[in-house]
């Protein structure tokens, strides 16, 4: 089971966009608020850019992180 190292950090925002960063301890998909991706190795250091679009200008957005489908973030 794939857990977050560090993150999610909220990397850029505009009114319809954003894009969340994190740090997971190996492999795996990352989803935030419907958008996924796949996680890329640097110096056996596993990291996911998820690009979120369209979103609601104005609105709130709370999210939960997913590794592999099962919740990360927030805690329980």
């Amino acid at each position: 089971m794939s857990e977050l190292v560090l993150g999610p950090v909220l990397r850029f925002v505009d009114p319809e966009e954003a894009t969340v960063w994190v740090e997971t301890d190996r492999p795996c998909e990352v989803e935030v608020l419907g958008a996924r991706d796949s996680t890329f190795a640097v110096d056996a250091h596993h990291y996911a850019l998820v690009c979120i679009e369209g979103l609601d200008p104005g609105g709130s957005h709370p999210y939960e992180v997913l590794l592999d489908g099962e919740r990360r973030w927030p805690p329980p």
